[in-house]
């Protein structure tokens, strides 16, 4: 990127403290240095810690890190906030974290004019905290751009009766006015809006009221790349008047090889140290025959799940690299979880496991042909952007809506679940099939397309922040 010699002002970021939040607000952070603004990144003093631990290995950022107490005893970004307690509790604790920000805030434009706050949607008190100090609020939403449509659309959801959605129910509603998606079912509604959902935010009261700050922001920008939602981001902008711009993928220069220099992928900061010894298995591997499979940083499975995959796996008679976290089964150790793996692989040699990989790099080798993934968002643009095409496991959030247009609008994945079918009947059919090369020439027609919209990122942000006007 660019560097801009005129100096644009002040920023203060502030992301949700989890991992899948950090990294998008952090490179959106670099490219506003790149633009000419400075930066003070607040965040969780135990993800800070992490976050400067990488940071102190590259160059200088440019950027301020400040962090502030997050009350707990464990990394907030570690946190399965799938587990609705767990949820609640990270709820409460941003909440608390007000009080520090502020704090920290006072002392910012107590010496500096502070040109904008730069936090994220589920953030809903950094617009009061912007309202207090008189300071204009920019969103970032670091989901796609359909998953905020959604977001926008909730009131109508729940007015139709397509929200909540019991999971599972057979009696399913066709939906057809959300602007620029395809044809949609209650099934493709994010399971974040499920009934069972709904019990922790009684009538979504919590998401109602988010749509109300989230249209008081100067603009939104979306870790999204419009050739691949341009008819959802046309939508968005035409019928709720607001700045709604596509700033993706946020990931890093290098990986996208817009990076003057460099041929290697950077890596991101992470939760855990990755074993880079699976790369030295991937180096002895021929080309595309390795299944790559991850469930990010907070995804769960069931024991009776991880059983089933790790059978379908082996059956499947493909090469296999899987980041089995010691978190991935609750209740269940990593000594377990690796002997089901063993006992199920069906020769030597066909699986490689690893408790965190580096993904980037991993997604980039020639060796990995097919990515099995949750399908969340930060998963997704990866696997897009390395043009690699995906299986596809959604297990919670908005992932199920991320799977319908990997699968059914892009057509760059499939399901890797079917009534009709066993794991290892739908791996094999994927792989041995034409439908394999044209999913891939799909998903790298997609990954240029990225790659010529990521090397304009600087100059789209700098349009939306200086726009006067909110349509």
């Amino acid at each position: 990127m660019e560097e801009l010699a005129s100096y644009k002002g002040h920023i203060v970021a502030f992301p949700l403290p989890l991992q899948g939040h950090i990294n998008p607000m952090l490179i959106l952070c670099k490219a506003l240095v790149s633009l000419g603004f400075s930066v003070t990144f607040v965040n969780a003093e135990s993800n800070h810690k992490r976050l400067l631990a990488h940071i102190s290995a590259a160059p200088s950022t440019g950027i301020d890190f400040v962090p502030i107490p997050d009350h707990l005893d464990t990394p907030i970004a570690t946190v399965d906030v799938h587990n609705s307690n767990n949820l609640l509790l990270v709820r409460n604790t941003v909440r608390k974290m007000r009080a520090d920000f502020e704090s920290v805030l006072k002392n910012i434009v107590s010496n500096v004019k502070v040109k904008f706050i730069l936090s994220e949607m589920s953030v809903g008190w950094t617009q009061e905290t912007a309202d207090k100090f008189g300071i204009p609020k920019v969103t970032l939403f670091t989901e796609s751009a359909a998953s905020l449509s959604i977001q926008y659309h909730i009131p109508e959801l729940l007015a139709k009766k397509h929200a909540p959605v019991r999971q599972g129910c057979p009696d399913l509603q066709s939906i057809d006015y959300l602007p620029g998606f395809p044809l949609m079912t209650t099934a493709d509604i994010p399971y974040s809006l499920s009934a069972h959902a709904e019990k922790l935010d009684p009538g979504f009261a919590q998401r109602v009221e988010r749509k109300k700050v989230l249209l008081k922001a100067k603009c939104v920008l979306v870790n999204s790349f419009d050739a691949l939602e341009h008819g959802v981001f046309a939508g968005l902008r035409a019928k709720f008047h607001q700045t709604v711009v596509p700033v993706g993928p946020l990931l890093p220069p290098a990986f996208l090889g817009t990076e003057n220099g460099s041929n290697k992928p950077t890596t991101l900061p992470g939760m855990w140290p990755a074993d880079d010894t699976c790369k030295q298995w991937l180096d002895r591997q021929q080309d595309g025959t390795v299944l790559y499979v991850s469930f990010g940083s907070n995804a769960t499975l069931t024991m009776d799940d991880f059983v089933r995959l790790a059978r379908g796996l082996g059956l499947c008679k493909q090469l296999f690299l899987w980041v089995v976290r010691p978190t991935l089964v609750p209740g269940s150790s990593l000594d377990e979880l690796l002997k089901v793996v063993r006992r199920n692989s069906i020769y030597e040699g066909q699986s490689c496991t690893v408790s965190w990989a580096p993904q980037l790099q991993v997604l980039l080798h020639p060796a990995v042909g097919w990515f099995v993934t949750h399908c969340g968002w930060n998963s997704t643009l990866e696997s897009i952007c390395a043009g690699v095409p995906m299986l596809c496991w959604p297990l919670t959030a908005e992932q199920n809506l991320n799977c319908k247009f990997i699968a059914d609008e892009w057509k760059i994945g499939v399901r890797l679940l079917d009534d009709s079918r066993c794991i290892e009947e739908v791996i094999t059919g994927v792989v041995e099939s034409q439908g394999d090369s044209q999913m891939k020439t799909k998903v790298k027609k997609l990954k240029e397309a990225a790659i010529k919209e990521s090397k304009l990122i600087t100059k789209t942000i700098d349009d939306a922040l200086s726009s006067k006007s909110r349509s």
